[in-house]
């Protein structure tokens, strides 16, 4: 809709997808870090403080599928190879920590520093992981100190640099970056000297008039060791500032040899100052400069294959369009940016981006289809900014502009008024100012002049100077019309004949005959493209073709071949037929000898039918032997209700705590060995326990008794495992006990947690059971050699029993794990039958 100070410069630049750029990895590694910097630095601009600069650069690493060690320096990006910084990469810490122990000195200190820049670089970074990273830097520091290696040194001490500014101690930031300054200024080394100056530059606030001066220097030692790609580096730095303080013509100045660098170097990212040089000359009404570079750009992320940067691209096109009040083809582009924000979008740039695509079919006199668009668009993607409020309020003022709808005009110039008022962030101030501008021109053609004079007077402070000839024809056209109805025709014809220059720059560029010029060059350019691709089409199809031909001669062999085998399958089937009748003679043969062998048979038949009847009568003895089995079974699972409600009903006698809990954990133990018997009465097999069935009613049972509901939750990988009694009354104790400790310690500060069960065979007659809970483990100094508690005793006992192995871990919560033998189990085949089924 409009030309924004600051926000829309690279706001867009944020809008990145994660996949890899196609031609980042064709790069060696002072250009990957080029991208890094350059992109990272767009990021950081663009979230305007929401995230800070090691944290942009990060997002850049991401973007472009690089280590983000490379965004620190090359000798961390040249450690990438190493075991360590690939475990490092990959963010394992506690892969990478444990090599600590096992590489030099040198290589120790460089990982250390690895390890703080991890901590460091995480989005966000926490007060634990400043520590974490201030603790491994400080580490390099004083070990580089005792190996008097000074170039570990100064490396730990810019580290040191940056995690104090990240923590917000800028004093004992450039400390640290004025000891590598001193250090470097007597080595004498200009290349460090650079170094130094840029890193010390780059970290010092925007505010501090020594920022730019500091990347003055770094530029000037650049300059003469010739590195190029630094040179680059820092004029992007310095364009930042440049931005911050206004001064546009040095920034087009700086960007205009950064881009020259970028030649020289065959840097294939340049569309990103190509952009930002459309949007600086489209901001001076020079239209065939801006028109040019944001084609150039276009045409040059399409040739990269970064499709994620297109919206940006397209949306540089269509503010051009739209300000040379091209608006057939500023309205396509619109789409096209819209289209490309539409994954992964960020919402003030989808916004701002609509809202220029709704300003231009107003504009286009097709009010009614505009707010038919915001209306659809609100519902899928409601505002939440107050600047994103405002624009809404604003367009929908603007159409009813055009409908002639006064009092709805008056009612959302006041609503865009009202979240102007409420943008808070300082480089939004320029939106709202030109909002209020805009606001004053809607209140002066519905002839509300006193309002109109209000919000003009609030918007005094836009720089139109320093905006195209849109913005100075808005505020001109303003003023004419409050002078006019004031009576002062002097100051309203002044502001007629400003309005009206304004207005013939529209015109004037509009007919442009060099802006033609300009897009005929680069369709013609893309039309030579077209044709390249029609003809490799053309030989696609040829290929095609001759494909085509050899599948015909393939089919006419494989026929020939198919009848060859007809004929010989023929010949085969009358050499069988003939190999028939033979066997026919032969059979009646062996016909007369079966005969002699049925007496046999019959023989045979009676004595397996003796054998039948054998067998019938041991099944009902099993049978019998299973019903008498399941019935004890039954009444040992009634006795164990006795004894829990003779504990229960002896609880309700006393009043010591130790017993009372004493008695409750004996009503859980015998609660866990009484479910066994009664799924053993149960169930169809006498002899084994599903444990997939066991251990959920178990959990169920405790977890009622305790009355945790969903304040702590279970996960359970239970195999389809069968244990004979004589292991599943051990093996659900210890489960009874396990679960018992986590549901009473284990959540005591945070109320809350996990408690995980896993029941497999990790390898053949061998059964894994692992009890873990996420609590805090346990206690510091605990010896898990003296076992003193009784339920750690009775999990030591019931392990011994199960022949088995315990271990305990207490890391990241407690885990107790039991190891132990399959036993062999006589069981009749009828059984297994009923097992196997069950399973199925």
């Amino acid at each position: 809709m409009r030309t924004v100070f600051f926000t829309c410069l690279f706001l867009h630049f944020l809008i990145t997808s994660r996949a890899e750029l196609p031609k980042s990895k064709s790069y060696d590694l002072k250009s990957q870090r080029l991208l890094i910097q350059i992109s990272g630095l767009f990021n950081f601009t663009a979230a305007q403080g929401r995230i800070d600069l090691d944290s942009a650069m990060l997002l850049a690493c991401e973007n472009h599928n690089l280590s983000f060690l490379e965004s620190f320096d090359e000798d961390f990006a040249k450690q990438n190879t190493s075991p360590a910084f690939i475990a490092l990469k990959s963010g394992d810490l506690i892969s990478t920590k444990s090599y600590l122990g096992k590489i030099d000195i040198r290589d120790r200190i460089n990982l250390s520093l690895g390890i703080g820049a991890y901590y460091l670089s995480r989005v966000g970074s926490k007060q634990n992981d400043l520590k974490n990273a201030l603790k491994f830097f400080y580490y390099a520091y004083r070990q580089s100190r005792h190996l008097k290696a000074p170039d570990l040194k100064y490396r730990a001490l810019s580290m040191l640099g940056r995690y104090y500014v990240q923590s917000g101690n800028q004093l004992k930031s450039s400390l640290c970056f004025l000891n590598v300054i001193n250090s470097a200024l007597v080595s004498k080394n200009k290349l460090s000297i650079a170094d130094a100056y840029g890193a010390y530059g780059s970290f010092l606030p925007y505010g501090n008039p020594d920022k730019l001066a500091y990347l003055q220097k770094s530029f000037n030692e650049y300059l003469a060791v010739g590195s190029k790609e630094k040179q680059i580096e820092i004029l992007c730095k310095m364009v930042s500032i440049d931005f911050l303080q206004n001064n546009r013509e040095l920034a087009l100045s700086r960007l205009n040899r950064m881009l020259q660098l970028q030649k020289e170097i065959r840097f294939k990212h340049s569309y990103y100052t190509e952009s930002v040089i459309a949007w600086i000359e489209n901001t001076r009404s020079n239209y065939n400069r801006a028109l040019y570079y944001a084609l150039l750009s276009l045409k040059n992320l399409e040739a990269v294959g970064d499709s994620s940067f297109a919206g940006t691209a397209y949306l540089r096109l269509a503010d051009i369009y739209h300000q040379t009040n091209r608006l057939d083809e500023a309205t396509v582009s619109y789409k096209k940016a819209m289209k490309s924000f539409e994954n992964g979008y960020m919402q003030p740039s989808w916004y701002k981006t609509f809202s220029n695509y709704v300003y231009t079919i107003t504009a286009s006199e097709r009010p009614l289809e505009a707010l038919a668009l915001i209306k659809e668009s609100i519902k899928h993607i409601p505002p939440i900014l107050p600047s994103d409020k405002m624009e809404i309020a604003i367009n929908r003022a603007f159409a009813y502009l055009h409908l002639r709808r006064s009092e709805l005009v008056r009612k959302y110039s006041n609503e865009a008024a009202y979240w102007a008022s409420k943008v808070q962030s300082e480089e939004q101030q320029q939106d709202v100012l030109y909002s209020y501008a805009l606001i004053a021109n809607f209140f002066a053609r519905i002839n509300d002049f006193i309002e109109a004079k209000k919000y003009l007077e609030k918007s005094s402070l836009l720089p139109i100077e320093k905006y195209n000839y849109l913005a100075t024809k808005l505020i001109f056209h303003t003023k004419y019309k409050i002078d006019s109805a004031n009576g002062n025709l002097a100051a309203s014809l002044d502001s007629f004949k400003q309005f009206k220059i304004a207005e013939d720059s529209a015109i004037n560029a509009q007919k442009n005959r060099q802006i033609l010029e300009i897009e005929m060059r680069f369709q013609t350019a893309k039309k030579e493209n077209d044709i390249k691709l029609l003809q490799n089409e053309k030989l696609l199809q040829e290929n095609r073709l001759k494909q085509e031909v050899q599948a015909k001669n393939i089919t006419f062999v494989g026929s020939s071949l198919l009848l060859i085998i007809v004929g010989l399958l023929y010949s085969r089937f009358r050499i069988k037929q003939k190999t028939n009748e033979m066997l026919i003679s032969q059979k009646e043969e062996i016909s007369e000898k079966n005969n002699s062998l049925e007496e046999l048979l019959l023989e045979k038949d009676h004595i397996l039918e003796e054998k039948e009847s054998l067998i019938e009568e041991k099944q009902e003895l099993i049978v019998e032997k299973e019903w008498l089995i399941k019935e004890i079974h039954h009444r040992v699972k009634n006795n164990l209700q006795i004894v829990m409600s003779l504990l229960n009903s002896q609880s309700a006698f006393i009043g010591n705590d130790v017993a009372l809990n004493a008695i409750k954990e004996s009503q859980y133990r015998v609660q866990a060995i009484s479910l066994i018997h009664q799924k053993l009465y149960q169930s169809e097999n006498v002899a084994l326990i599903l444990m997939k069935d066991y251990i959920p009613e178990l959990i169920n049972y405790l977890k009622e008794s305790f009355n945790i509901r969903k304040t702590i939750r279970f996960k359970m990988d239970i195999g389809l495992i069968h244990l004979d009694v004589s292991q599943a009354v051990p093996v659900g104790l210890i489960l009874n006990e396990a679960i018992t400790n986590s549901i009473k310690y284990a959540f005591l500060e945070t109320a809350s947690g996990i408690i995980s069960i896993i029941l497999d065979r990790p390898e053949p007659h061998k059964y894994r059971l692992i009890i873990s809970d996420t609590g805090p483990g346990l206690a510091e100094g605990y010896d898990l050699s003296n076992l003193t508690s009784l339920g750690m005793k009775l999990i030591a006992g019931l392990s011994r029993q199960l022949g088995g192995t315990l271990s305990i871990e207490s890391v990241h919560g407690l885990s107790i794990t039991v190891i132990f033998s399959e036993i062999n189990i006589a069981i009749s085949k009828s059984a297994w039958d009923r097992i196997s089924n069950m399973s199925a």
